[in-house]
């Protein structure tokens, strides 16, 4: 097991080196050992996390060809249509894009997503995709509090196609048994 790890990352140190290599040729250097890429690896290791790929990440990747991208669009659009959002554009109609919206429909058109937050600290591999997080590496990292209690919430926040943003809505975990006694804060 341990020989097939070497191996494969000596592969991915080689894959490296070669597109590294290509970047700097391209711009008029010729270099074919793997000295710049093991400095740029030495500069970067603190930047870079080890760890799992993200499946559904990579299957959006793969989804993402032009002939997905522009049914997706040719769809959405004939459905805008369809529901009586607007029509064609015409040259005289003076809009950007496709489609001529009607007064006062941009903003009955809304994008929503949800997000998992956690209240104890812990992640798990709820709604949508996992957050990202920015750290300055100059700055030590503390201790970190957790509360093992479980506790999460949804935070689904969203704005309408005009720019306006939908109010944000937080779903938390109650213990109530009954409607009569849940709270709404």
């Amino acid at each position: 097991m341990l020989a097939r790890f070497r191996a494969l990352a000596q592969n991915q140190a080689r894959d490296m080196s070669k597109r590294v290599n290509t970047c700097v040729n391209h711009g008029g250097y010729h270099l074919c050992q793997d000295d710049l890429t093991k400095k740029l690896r030495n500069q970067t290791a603190d930047l870079l996390t080890v760890g799992k790929t993200n499946v559904q990440e990579h299957r959006r990747l793969q989804w993402t060809t032009h002939q997905n991208i522009d049914l997706w669009f040719s769809t959405c659009k004939q459905t805008l249509i369809d529901l009586g959002f607007g029509r064609d554009a015409i040259p005289s109609d003076n809009v950007e894009g496709e489609i001529f919206f009607f007064d006062g429909q941009t903003n009955r058109i809304v994008n929503v997503d949800e997000t998992d937050g956690s209240l104890d600290n812990t992640t798990g591999n709820k709604a949508g995709r996992p957050p990202v997080v920015f750290v300055d590496p100059t700055i030590t990292k503390g201790a970190v509090d957790a509360n093992k209690r479980g506790y999460s919430l949804k935070v689904i926040c969203g704005s309408s196609s005009a720019g306006d943003a939908v109010p944000p809505h937080f779903h938390l975990k109650t213990l109530a048994q009954s409607n009569a006694i849940k709270k709404i804060c």
